[in-house]
């Protein structure tokens, strides 16, 4: 697949990424964002950039795993043909858990009187967990991929304020033991509100 080769080119790559990269691109091909990119092209591959890019910072190579992690990190989320059993076989027990700690719960099953207040609800309870449980490696790329959603708003800017608060009340904080992505996020939120607001 020529997405899969274009994207490994920029990879130290083994088996063990070439399969991720072939599950991503089966998982999300189809997929687009607001407004109308390709989600792979968009999101997936410049999140595990990302990933790439602050290990990088720190003088530091991504693992394998790390960088298969962040391929997958929307996999179980957004593939209603994709199972838990079947990452666990394909990719082992660490991706698998990475993965898993990435993936947010539906937030439609959350209390509150419409989809923002019951997100909000929603990111409470999965925050509270996710500072408590997840590795090093899930944290880096749940900021990698907040900081890749903020670079490409949505088209509505009611969506974009609603966004923004939610980056600030959740995402920001969490950050500040990374600096790395703390200002970068910090920015990103700034240019997003300024963008809402013309």
């Amino acid at each position: 697949d020529f997405k899969a080769e274009l994207f490994l080119n920029n990879l130290m790559s083994n088996d063990l990424v070439i399969k991720a990269t072939s599950q991503a691109i089966k998982s999300h091909e189809y997929q687009k964002r607001d407004d109308g990119s390709g989600y792979l092209e968009q999101h997936i591959f410049p999140v595990t950039l990302g990933t790439i890019d602050y290990y990088k910072s720190i003088d530091e190579t991504s693992s394998h795993e790390t960088i298969c992690g962040a391929l997958l990190h929307d996999v179980l989320e957004d593939d209603p043909n994709a199972s838990e059993e079947r990452m666990l076989y394909d990719f082992g027990n660490k991706i698998y858990v990475d993965v898993k700690s990435l993936t947010l719960p539906d937030w439609g099953l959350y209390s509150g009187k419409n989809k923002h207040e019951k997100k909000y609800n929603m990111f409470e309870i999965y925050f509270s967990d996710f500072k408590e449980n997840a590795s090093e490696e899930a944290i880096i790329t749940r900021l990698s991929d907040r900081l890749k959603n903020l670079e490409c708003p949505f088209l509505n800017p009611e969506l974009n304020i609603i966004f923004a608060q939610e980056t600030r009340d959740f995402h920001l904080p969490f950050s500040k033991d990374w600096p790395y992505f703390y200002d970068r996020i910090k920015n990103q939120i700034e240019i997003l509100e300024a963008y809402a607001k013309d």
